[in-house]
């Protein structure tokens, strides 16, 4: 498709205020867009993009038709770029995302008239036609270092992602989480993650436009002291290391792989949060970053939901053999890469027990087990 940008003008000669800004062709074009994922293991971007072929953008120019008054509302052409980055199913991909919006109006005459969604998702044998204007491209890099140009980000957003340290300050010696590990040990993960918070917005700051807003989504702990997996009930991460632990005192793991076990996350508080733009002396403060909201959210395990809904039908067993999994999609890498010197069956092998001891838990007794999310969420603003 063309687009055409005609400059004419009536009456003759120009009289004052004369002219309005006007958009051709009508009605707006579908908006194009990115998204980035990782594959496991591996820290690379991987863009779609669509339509294909690129469209021109829309133009503006003298609306021909235009008599100096009444005044018409203009449309401009703004850049849009939309940043994600998301822990999905395994602990070590990350998801990020950009998405592209052009031409958008500042005010509408008339209903914008919008091809309709699709009505379902296409058949598994239709996904290559469907999908046959995406491409894919990748990059590799963390959400800790910059990512885009200099003042190019005009609206970021990152979902359950980065409560990962972008290094592990210490290994913690009873536990496999800083939720439970001891106070010395917590102190090294708090001081790594606010390095890194900070770091993580200066690199924010720099992408983003003035105006340019960010939307953070992570877990934490909120003001009650929850937690992912500890919102009442059984406690998901003491329960892995006791799990683990069981496996030592069986002989099948040492010591020194239990300590291993130790995830590379600190769940921040909303006071380790808002820390940084509080004090207006602070370099984030200095960057011109201001935090608009912040608010915590918990969303209900939709296992343990499914369960409560079903428990005439759905055994004890079942509802472990549906939780465990999605705890081990996530988790099972740390468990893993803590065992020393052994093959790779030995090492699945050992790995399967471990999470079989959870399920026979679960099984036995499912009262207090679940998967609830915590969230803190965060909207931030770029002003100067």
């Amino acid at each position: 498709k063309s687009m055409v940008a005609v400059f004419f003008s009536l009456p003759w000669p120009w009289h004052l205020l004369h002219g309005f800004e006007t958009t051709f062709p009508l009605p707006l074009q579908w908006l194009h867009g990115c998204i980035l994922t990782t594959w496991p293991k591996k820290d690379c971007w991987t863009y779609l993009i669509s339509p294909d072929p690129w469209q021109d953008g829309q133009s503006e120019g003298v609306d021909p038709a235009a008599e100096p008054l009444p005044l018409q509302p203009p449309q401009g052409s703004n850049r849009f770029i939309f940043t994600v980055f998301v822990i999905p199913l395994k602990i070590s991909s990350r998801v990020k995302a950009i998405l592209i919006l052009r031409s958008a109006p500042r005010a509408v005459l008339g209903p914008r008239l919008l091809p309709p969604p699709p009505k379902k998702l296409p058949k598994p044998e239709e996904e290559k036609n469907f999908f046959s204007n995406v491409y894919v491209h990748g990059s590799g890099t963390g959400f800790h270092q910059q990512l885009m140009a200099n003042n190019s980000l005009t609206l970021g957003f990152s979902a359950t992602a980065m409560h990962y340290v972008s290094e592990r300050p210490c290994l913690i010696e009873n536990h496999v989480h800083m939720t439970g590990a001891n106070e010395n040990e917590k102190q090294l993960f708090k001081h790594q993650a606010n390095k890194d918070w900070e770091t993580i917005l200066l690199n924010r700051s720099k992408e983003m436009i003035n105006g340019g807003r960010f939307i953070c989504i992570n877990f934490g702990i909120d003001e009650k002291g929850r937690c992912l997996g500890n919102t009442g009930g059984h406690v998901m991460f003491n329960n892995f290391a006791k799990n683990w632990k069981q496996l030592e005192n069986q002989g099948l793991i040492t010591n020194q792989e239990f300590i291993n076990a130790t995830f590379t996350q600190h769940y921040r508080t909303l006071e380790e949060f808002k820390k940084p733009f509080e004090n207006k002396d602070s370099v984030i403060s200095k960057s011109g970053l201001v935090l608009k909201s912040c608010e915590t959210m918990i969303t209900d395990c939709p296992y343990k939901i499914h369960y409560l809904k079903n428990k005439d039908t759905m055994s004890s067993e079942e509802y472990a053999r549906t939780l465990i999994p999605t705890m081990r999609s996530w988790s099972e890498t740390v468990f893993k890469n803590a065992l020393i010197d052994r093959s790779e069956n030995e090492i699945n092998e050992i790995v399967d027990k471990f999470y079989d001891l959870y399920i026979e838990e679960v099984s036995n007794d499912p009262e207090g087990h679940a998967m609830d999310y915590v969230h803190v969420i965060m909207d931030i603003e770029k002003i100067s």
